[in-house]
């Protein structure tokens, strides 16, 4: 589970990067900010020891919100007006594909336990 964690760090810090050096190209500020639903996230996590419980909540997360942003960026793909936008979304779609294939996969395995 650490591994898959440090990854998507280290996969959405890029990603993020080149969203904010696409905002900056076509002049919309992108924040850095957390939405409440992620906040409140955060602080169950924070509050939740180490071990399943955490891990539980943690890779059930990623599931849910990698189908979210999926969503997100296919209808970016089919509905997006700014060629650059659209291209930011080609190009990160199959990343979050895979990243939400092995959070399930991650999460298939966990449950089996």
């Amino acid at each position: 589970m650490k591994k898959f964690a440090q990854f998507m760090v280290a996969e959405h810090t890029l990603a993020q990067t080149d969203l904010k050096n696409l905002g900056t190209s076509v002049g919309i500020a992108v924040k850095d900010t957390i939405d409440p639903p992620h906040v409140a996230l955060k602080s169950l996590l924070v509050s939740t020891p180490a071990g399943r419980a955490f891990d539980s909540i943690y890779i059930y997360s990623q599931v849910a919100d990698h189908d979210a942003t999926i969503a997100n960026f296919q209808t970016e793909q089919s509905n997006g007006s700014h060629r650059d936008v659209v291209s930011y979304a080609n190009n990160y779609l199959p990343h979050i594909q895979m990243h939400r294939q092995s959070a399930d996969s991650i999460s298939r395995g966990f449950f089996r336990r």
